[in-house]
């Protein structure tokens, strides 16, 4: 992960060669202690990057979905859609009105779930929000993929981002949140 966050890896340009893609610089890292956490969150988040990005490597102290508010709005202004499979059937569906933005399902409280969720254009005060999230992790000898999206139907700028933990259970020692501005 660091390699890919310090712009050291390169991408082919439509002329055939390599140029540096655009690097992400660290804001705040969180990693839950000892006793667990039943929420982490981001605040004063500055408003000088274009777009940013979340890598979060977690585990809940029971099997449950990732959640995230922003701002503080408790209000259904998030809609969510979501795809996901286990290695053999996938699934999809999606809702509205929601008073949460989603990230994934983890159906294990033992395996840790990385994800990845990058959140566009978050200062753009003339239009909505969108995220997108991809998380996965290993449990019974399978996996668990999901692609996920949020719109928040909310104009403001995003200044605060907090993560509930799993219903029923706390973030386990050891889980990290990771912020990132590009």
């Amino acid at each position: 992960v660091s390699t890919l966050l310090s712009g050291s890896l390169t991408t082919p340009s439509a002329k055939g060669a390599f140029v540096v893609p655009t690097a992400f610089e660290s804001i705040a890292s969180t990693t839950v202690g000892s006793g667990g956490s039943s929420s982490v969150t981001f605040s004063s988040i500055p408003q000088t990057y274009k777009h940013l990005r979340l890598i979060l490597f977690v585990k809940g102290s029971s099997a449950g979905d990732t959640y995230f508010r922003f701002n503080g709005d408790s209000g259904s202004n998030y809609t969510r859609h979501y795809f996901y499979g286990t290695g053999v059937t996938p699934t999809s569906g999606g809702s509205s009105g929601e008073t949460l933005g989603y990230v994934g399902y983890n159906p294990s409280s033992t395996h840790f779930q990385t994800a990845i969720i990058d959140i566009y254009d978050y200062t753009n005060t003339n239009k909505f929000t969108t995220v997108k999230s991809m998380a996965g992790t290993g449990y019974s000898g399978g996996g668990y993929i999901l692609l996920t999206s949020t719109l928040w139907r909310n104009t403001d700028a995003i200044t605060t981002m907090a993560f509930a933990s799993p219903p029923g259970g706390t973030w386990s020692e050891n889980s990290s949140f990771n912020l990132y501005g590009m």
